[in-house]
């Protein structure tokens, strides 16, 4: 689908109704600067941890490629490792991957490259917007974003 969308294990919300406590990291694609060189600059990758243990909870990413790097959060997860693990993974500059790491940093506030919180709104509605005439829709409910991808 265009924009791909790609994820593994639980949502946010599914995640606070099992009673965990949450650390959520986010990472624009427009502070990624293959994707901009891309012409692709719109996305998210977007990492759930629990608080307590570190472990993976869940991975989500909307934008280009994800269906590639998705596979890293998977093998993670199969995996059992933890923010450590991912934090000291080294992946390679310049790539789409970094975006994954960024988004594991920010989610323990050490994230390498900082994108403002209206950087990524702006990003994430002008995406939405651009993606509208391919039937996806930028959703947020109780401070909860997501993408909705229409059925036709």
């Amino acid at each position: 689908c265009h924009p791909q969308v790609a994820s593994v294990g639980l949502t946010e919300k599914a995640a606070k109704e099992k009673g965990y406590e949450l650390k959520i990291g986010r990472f624009p694609f427009m502070g990624n600067g293959k994707a901009v060189a891309l012409g692709e600059p719109e996305g998210l990758v977007k990492t759930i941890f629990d608080a307590k243990t570190g472990e993976l909870l869940g991975a989500h990413l909307v934008g280009a490629e994800v269906t590639e790097l998705v596979q890293g959060f998977v093998i993670g997860k199969q995996a059992e490792l933890t923010e450590a693990d991912f934090m000291a993974t080294v992946l390679p500059h310049p790539t789409l991957s970094e975006m994954m790491h960024e988004s594991v940093l920010d989610a323990y506030g050490r994230a390498l490259k900082r994108v403002g919180r209206a950087a990524r709104t702006f990003a994430m509605l002008g995406y939405a917007a651009r993606s509208a005439a391919h039937g996806v829709e930028l959703v947020e409910a109780d401070g909860i974003e997501a993408y909705q991808v229409a059925r036709s």
